[in-house]
């Protein structure tokens, strides 16, 4: 009688330890599914953000506020939305985002290019070319950021420090397409000026004599 008991015992303990490791398995396949949605809904909203940076910043910024709701440190997320807050012209809080990332990782170099950008576009050429030349420290042949940098000196009229920059581009790449067409670019910005500086005196030329006449 207490083998038979004995045996039961055994027999229920096994049956006990296998329904165990059955809701362990259940569980584990539960949490992976969960987790696995949770991605997929995540690399979904930052695909439709990342299409949207451009056309539909706004809306953008919602898409990404939400996945940075599910994740708070996704780097892409605040990245995204720091470019999304800055075609807003909204400064404050796109560098906010840019400053949140370099905590989360302070090597990365598309966070120091966009906080340049952010500082080139609000007239602050010192702190744009610090954060430029940070990104350069990391990486010394980063085509985009001596374009960044180029971008910055024309839209200022420094076209001499702009076409030095695209040259250092293209001694990293020769063949760089952005760098060649930048560098037209800047041509053509300096040919207009110098058109419209040559039309600005001959009008005031025309105007001396004008006055002179109706004397």
């Amino acid at each position: 009688k207490d083998n038979i008991t004995n045996q039961i015992s055994e027999q229920n303990e096994a049956i006990e330890d296998k329904l165990s490791k059955h809701k362990e398995y259940i569980d584990k396949v539960r949490n992976e599914f969960i987790a696995y949605k949770r991605e997929s809904h995540i690399n979904k909203l930052l695909s439709e953000a990342q299409n949207l940076l451009d056309d539909d910043p706004e809306y953008a910024i919602d898409l990404l506020t939400q996945v940075i709701d599910l994740d708070k440190d996704n780097k892409d997320a605040l990245l995204y939305r720091g470019i999304a807050y800055m075609n807003c012209e909204n400064a404050a809080d796109a560098l906010s985002d840019f400053n949140d990332v370099l905590k989360l990782d302070p090597q990365l170099i598309r966070a120091y290019y966009n906080i340049g950008r952010v500082y080139s576009h609000t007239n602050q050429i010192e702190l744009a070319l610090e954060n430029f030349n940070k990104a350069l420290a990391i990486n010394p042949e980063s085509i985009p950021i001596y374009l960044g940098i180029a971008r910055m000196y024309a839209m200022h009229a420094d076209f001499d420090k702009a076409i030095n920059n695209v040259d250092m581009a293209l001694k990293i790449d020769n063949a760089s397409y952005h760098a060649h067409r930048l560098k037209s670019r800047i041509y053509q910005d300096m040919a207009d000026r110098e058109e419209n500086e040559k039309k600005r005196k001959d009008c005031e030329k025309s105007s001396d004599q004008e006055h002179r006449l109706a004397r």
